[in-house]
């Protein structure tokens, strides 16, 4: 079926395929948005009355949102390996997924240029010692596309074949790469505003959905307003049965864990740039894969960073 994707705001993306479940969680995206009890300040703390949503089993986190106390413990002890089940184990009679994330008709591709990697030469150690989350950018300051070029390349980048795998800048597990990037542009030189979904293999930008949602991610992002300014959010998914193949549920250590690995590039690589960047871990989940246009499921919102050119302390 058809749907307009209803964002934090209640305005709407635009006409776009959905299951039932995005429908789903476009409904319940306008039920959060009207939630009285929620109170934002500065972008870092935030409240919801706790007489109408805790649950016995439930536990209010440093944020003041809510969930399941047992829930992290279950996942450690859960996805714990065991010496005689990987014996039973077998791949034989499973079909693999796909390897890549395919978009039949993009509304528009971007070719970028060969990554110049020579601007990222600079002793690691040095970049180690520098390296901070930066959260004040120069909004009006655009980013050149030579730079988001390397940038990408530094994340995700294809540096090796081998048959059918093409391994990349940053590890992972069994070389599965189920860690898909997608852009939020709102100022980068040639490219137009948009939502975008970034082909390692091709080294292109597909473009998914035309305007500049930076302030509906900003508000799902727990109303951290640096995403407003940044030149470029980045939004990180994970294809859950891309590594669930092999590695079941410990797979979801495995995808988490090369989160981590793309993110630290990027920190390396902006501080080599002299650009600026935060990672954030802090985001309605579902909000943000509505506004990204996937089901919370199979694939599923798991990263933040923003990007931008940090705004120097005497402008």
């Amino acid at each position: 079926m058809k749907t307009r994707a209803v964002l934090p705001n209640g305005k709407k993306r635009g006409i776009r395929h959905s299951s039932p479940r995005q429908t789903l969680l476009a409904g319940s995206m306008r039920h959060c948005n009207d939630l009285s009890g929620l109170r934002v300040s500065g972008g870092y703390r935030s409240h919801i009355n706790k007489d109408l949503y805790l649950r016995p089993d439930s536990a209010v986190c440093s944020t003041g949102f809510i969930m399941n106390e047992e829930i992290g413990k279950r996942f450690q002890q859960e996805t714990k390996y065991d010496p005689d089940e990987l014996k039973e184990r077998s791949l034989k009679g499973l079909r693999q997924p796909e390897r890549v994330r395919a978009f039949e008709a993009p509304l528009g591709i971007t070719q970028l240029p060969d990554p110049d990697i020579e601007k990222l030469k600079k002793p690691l150690w040095e970049l180690l010692l520098k390296r901070r989350s930066r959260r004040i950018f120069n909004e009006n300051e655009p980013l050149s596309i030579n730079l988001l070029s390397v940038v990408l390349w530094a994340t995700q980048g294809i540096t090796d074949r081998y048959g059918d795998t093409f391994f990349r800048t940053a590890p992972s597990a069994g070389a599965l790469f189920p860690v898909e990037t997608y852009l939020m542009i709102r100022e980068v030189d040639g490219i137009e505003h948009g939502l975008y979904h970034f082909d390692a293999r091709a080294f292109q930008l597909e473009l998914l959905s035309r305007g500049d949602y930076s302030k509906d991610l900003a508000l799902a992002a727990l109303s951290q307003a640096m995403v407003t300014k940044a030149q470029v959010t980045f939004l990180w998914t994970a294809v859950v049965g891309r590594s669930k193949w092999k590695y079941r549920q410990r797979a979801y250590r495995y995808i988490y864990l090369e989160a981590g690995h793309i993110a630290e590039n990027l920190y390396l690589a902006c501080e080599a740039l002299g650009l600026g960047t935060c990672a954030i871990g802090a985001f309605f989940d579902d909000w943000v894969n509505s506004i990204i246009g996937v089901d919370g499921i199979e694939e599923t919102i798991i990263y933040m960073a923003t990007v931008g050119s940090p705004k120097k302390k005497e402008d």
